[in-house]
């Protein structure tokens, strides 16, 4: 499968997953891979499912596991942290 990249704006974020925008649309169910980039160059990925679809691009994403680091490096970082991208069944986008 080819590798493609898709920007995605971080709504909101907990240890358990995040709201998102973004022009692409998402089905409920689909398996991704949340990949985000904070302070320091520090890259996090994260197994997760598309859960809600708020509107036309507004989605629920809710992560496998417990993301409690992530959201301490996010608390003390001074960085924006808004610009994601998403591995989507194997894809990266």
């Amino acid at each position: 499968m080819p590798t493609k990249f898709i920007n995605i704006k971080v709504i909101d974020i907990s240890s358990q997953g995040a709201r998102i925008s973004s022009k692409y649309k998402f089905k409920r169910k689909t398996k991704i891979i949340f990949k985000i980039k904070i302070k320091g160059g520090l890259t996090w990925e994260t197994p997760a499912k598309i859960m809600r679809l708020y509107d036309h691009q507004e989605f629920g994403v809710t992560f496998d596991h417990k993301q409690h680091d992530l959201i301490d490096q996010i608390m003390h970082s001074e960085d924006d942290f808004s610009v994601s991208h998403l591995v989507i069944n194997g894809k990266i986008y």
